[in-house]
């Protein structure tokens, strides 16, 4: 039995009559777009929860975001919230830098976010107490920074180190002893924290590709941290200046920091 109501005219009468089948015109090409002409939607980065001991056996927490489907070795990037912050104040900015293929680990430092415990609790903690904590720190740097150094799928020798805030007293240090580290970004740094001085401690920094982002009001600050770190002149310093025009306690909801660390990033990589 000839089922007709799927065949059009031509073929059903060449069907009956024994007359060659005649082919349906096709339909012009431009009645359906290319499958190519959507573009497939990108992909949002999803962290995995991990926890890390430190040297002196504390437990952190951190978010880790995997590079997806990576053909080479990748730098990962190590970002360390503000002094009395967590490292959700920084999820906006990992998502970003994942999303472009790089390996991101978001830290909670030791008595902040998920990472606080009996012992260690900055909120709790009075101000020789919250000095005690920082002064342990740097341990957690650490800790993250052997982490990533162990990830298959990064590159061991270029690890990005970034910091907001009074955090750039635990990045800088640990950049100049660190010879892993490929570059640092230090957002919205505060210049004196405890000891920490940071005009000082760039100069150690001297040749290591360094980026001083700011709020506005702040460029011409960090113009002369910039100076006062390149004794050999601002001309051949390795140190650069980037200035939102967000104000300086804004700087990390404006929408244009992560696109402009990751273009000063990629030339650095």
């Amino acid at each position: 039995m000839l089922r007709i109501a799927s065949l059009s005219l031509p073929v059903l009468l060449g069907a009956l009559w024994g007359a060659p089948a005649v082919s349906a015109p096709s339909a012009p090409l431009s009645a359906a777009a290319p499958a190519a002409a959507t573009p497939a939607p990108s992909r949002k980065a999803e962290p995995v929860q991990v926890r890390l001991q430190t040297s002196d056996k504390v437990e952190l927490s951190a978010q880790y975001f995997a590079p997806e489907r990576v053909e080479e070795k990748v730098p990962g990037v190590l970002l360390v919230h503000d002094q009395g912050s967590k490292g959700a104040d920084l999820l906006e900015l990992a998502e970003y830098l994942a999303n472009k293929g790089l390996g991101v680990l978001l830290l909670d430092l030791r008595g902040h976010g998920d990472s606080k415990d009996e012992v260690y609790d900055w909120k709790k903690a009075d101000e020789k107490q919250q000095r005690a904590i920082w002064a342990l720190a740097p341990k957690d740097l650490e800790a993250g920074a052997e982490f990533l150094s162990k990830r298959k799928e990064l590159h061991s020798s270029k690890l990005v180190l970034m910091a907001h805030g009074k955090s750039s007293s635990l990045v800088v240090p640990h950049a100049i002893k660190d010879r892993n580290t490929l570059s640092t970004v230090l957002i919205q740094p505060e210049e004196k924290v405890y000891d920490f001085e940071l005009k000082k401690e760039l100069v150690e920094l001297d040749g290591l590709p360094t980026l001083l982002m700011c709020g506005k009001g702040a460029k011409k600050a960090m113009a002369q941290v910039r100076e006062a770190a390149s004794p050999k002149g601002v001309e051949d310093s390795t140190c650069e200046v980037s200035c939102l025009t967000s104000k300086p306690k804004d700087v990390l909801s404006d929408k244009r920091l992560p696109k402009t660390v990751y273009n000063w990033l990629k030339e650095q990589i």
